[in-house]
């Protein structure tokens, strides 16, 4: 493996794991095409371009219904707690309807 590679998969390692909670799926596909990438140039370009997955912060997706009480009161301590209130909700609420 030539150094080049090695650094192409050094950043991808490092981008797994700063990689936000809710983009830790997407780094981790990122990461694992790597290995079918022939030339180790375009391996650390591929690298360096998934380097835009940390400037994206997700929280963890909902995994179950069990989860979606806890994830709505989040949301309404957030919107209470932000300038714009309850706006929010009555912009949203269309969509859900």
């Amino acid at each position: 493996m030539t150094l080049t590679r090695k650094l192409a998969l050094k950043i991808l390692d490092s981008v797994v794991r700063h990689a936000s909670p809710g983009c830790k799926d997407w780094a981790e596909g990122l990461a694992r095409e790597a290995a079918f990438i022939e030339s180790d140039w375009t391996a650390l370009a591929w690298a360096l371009g998934s380097t835009r997955v940390l400037l994206s912060y997700r929280e963890t997706p909902i995994g179950s219904l069990a989860e979606v009480p806890a994830a709505a009161q989040k949301l309404v301590e957030a919107t209470r707690n932000s300038a714009l209130g309850m706006w929010i909700p009555i912009f949203q609420g269309p969509l859900y309807l």
